[in-house]
C-alpha cells in the first residue's frame, strides 16, 4: 500500500511541474532591494524592483544574495525560495497571463524587510521580450 501511495504521490507531483524549456532570469537580493535581470532584444536589461518574464511560459529565476539570507516569494505565482550568499537557487514559477503580480522578502534580513517588497509584470509572449524602460 505504502508503494502504491508514494507512486501516487509521485505522479501527481511530477503533473504539476512545468515542463519544457524555460526563460531564464536572475534575481538578487541586498540589503533592502532585489535587482532583476532578464534578456532584452539588445542585451541583458536590469531593473530594480521589478521583475518582468513571459506570461503562459515557465520561468526559472536563478536567486542570488550579497548580504544576509533573503527569500524570493510570489504567493500568486507559488513557490517560495531563500536567497543565500555565495549560493544561487533556481525556482520555476509560471505566470497563467498577462498582469502584476506582489512578491517580497519572506526571510527577516533587517530593520527595512517589510519595505523589501517588488512586482513581477508578466507580459503578453509576443511582447516579449520587452526593450529597458518598458513597463
Amino acid at each position: 500500500m505504502l508503494a502504491l501511495t508514494l507512486g501516487v504521490a509521485l505522479w501527481a507531483g511530477e503533473r504539476i511541474l512545468p515542463h519544457g524549456p524555460a526563460v531564464e532570469v536572475r534575481a538578487h537580493a541586498r540589503q533592502w532591494v532585489w535587482t532583476f535581470t532578464h534578456e532584452g532584444p539588445d542585451g541583458p536589461v536590469e531593473t530594480e524592483g521589478v521583475l518582468h518574464i513571459p506570461a503562459g511560459q515557465p520561468v526559472d529565476v536563478l536567486i542570488t544574495a550579497s548580504d544576509v539570507i533573503h527569500s524570493f516569494w510570489v504567493p500568486q505565482l507559488g513557490g517560495k525560495m531563500d536567497a543565500i550568499p555565495g549560493r544561487q537557487n533556481r525556482l520555476r514559477i509560471a505566470a497563467d497571463r498577462p498582469g502584476t503580480y506582489e512578491g517580497l522578502c519572506a526571510e527577516f534580513c533587517g530593520l527595512e524587510h517589510g519595505a523589501m517588497r517588488f512586482e513581477v509584470i508578466a507580459h503578453d509572449p509576443a511582447l516579449w521580450p520587452p526593450r529597458e524602460g518598458s513597463q
